[in-house]
């Protein structure tokens, strides 16, 4: 294992712990941010132990769901209108349906589903612009989304990795049959997007923290 992928995979570590220590003073949307950094860390912390197993396969596949799910809860209170509230809604029903149909066909024990994962990086990609395009039109909802910290440097952080990492899990079996030296390449790449990640989580969950103990302080 190279430095930088040993990197990549305990950055999960990092939020991980935060999260621990600061529970209590967490914004409901931090803690929902947390529950999605607690399942990652199963696969991810496992990747090295059950690397080329089913049971690895098991564990991904899981988390690409439960994560979704998670993220429903974190991003249905962001659409302030009915029309962008539809879109939400319908993506989440045409999500499900499309990943029974995945399920059904493939299992969810023999091969990693990178075409699930496309689907959420999709998914998170489209929100995240709906959103951008809310702040643009929208003053109030704009110092809203500015104030909640946690939420700002996570949404950021999915965006680049969504973004960065799509075509990657969409030639996930082609890479697969690289040659090692052009794989590492690929791989190095996604290492970087997933360290960013891990590392704007962690910042978000701190600064979530300190606002929050903040707002605690009685007013002299």
């Amino acid at each position: 294992m190279n430095t930088l992928n040993f990197i990549s995979i305990y950055s999960i570590v990092l939020p991980l712990i935060l999260g621990v220590c600061f529970i209590k003073r967490l914004s409901n949307d931090a803690l929902l941010i947390w529950g999605i950094v607690v399942i990652g860390a199963i696969p991810q912390l496992a990747y090295p132990y059950l690397y080329r197993t089913k049971s690895l396969n098991t564990l991904y596949n899981l988390y690409v769901l439960f994560e979704f799910i998670i993220s429903i809860f974190l991003f249905r209170n962001k659409f302030l209108y009915k029309k962008y509230s539809r879109i939400f809604n319908l993506t989440c029903c045409l999500y499900f349906l499309f990943a029974c149909m995945l399920i059904a066909l493939k299992g969810i024990t023999g091969k990693f589903l990178n075409e699930l994962i496309c689907l959420n990086s999709f998914l998170y990609i489209l929100w995240i612009l709906i959103i951008l395009l809310l702040q643009y039109s929208d003053d109030n909802y704009n110092e809203q989304i500015r104030k909640n910290v946690v939420f700002l440097w996570y949404m950021t952080s999915v965006f680049i990795y969504s973004l960065c990492t799509i075509m990657v899990f969409a030639f996930w079996q082609f890479i697969k049959n690289l040659s090692v030296s052009t794989a590492h390449i690929v791989k190095a790449i996604h290492s970087v997007f997933n360290i960013n990640l891990y590392v704007c989580i962690s910042i978000g969950i701190w600064l979530d923290k300190m606002y929050n103990v903040k707002a605690l302080k009685p007013v002299e």
